[in-house]
């Protein structure tokens, strides 16, 4: 199911690893393949959280383009690495261990 990066990079990052590639809500899929790498996030000061969800959200504006070509699609719905940077995002404020 999930695609191998030797397809194409920014398109496997875009999908979520493959999250995004399951046929019902990959949407949903994606935010649920984000909650491990909060997790992980989390552990770090809160500047080290921000800067990474800031590395991520920023990525994934030329990622989800570049994959958006490739796909001949704009905005398709397997393209979920901004579900992924928006739930990191939104998980900022969140105190740790929540």
């Amino acid at each position: 199911m999930a695609p191998e990066p030797s397809r194409g990079l920014a398109l496997w990052l875009a999908q979520g690893l493959g999250a995004g590639r399951v046929p019902v809500a990959p949407g949903t899929a994606g935010t649920l393949a984000a909650v491990p790498l909060y997790l992980l996030l989390a552990q770090l000061p809160a500047w080290g959280y921000l800067l990474a969800t800031a590395a991520v959200a920023l990525a994934a504006v030329p990622v989800c383009g570049a994959a958006a070509r490739r796909l001949g699609v704009h905005d398709h719905p397997s393209i979920v690495l901004d579900e992924i940077a928006g739930f990191l995002v939104a998980m900022a404020p969140a105190p740790a261990g929540w």
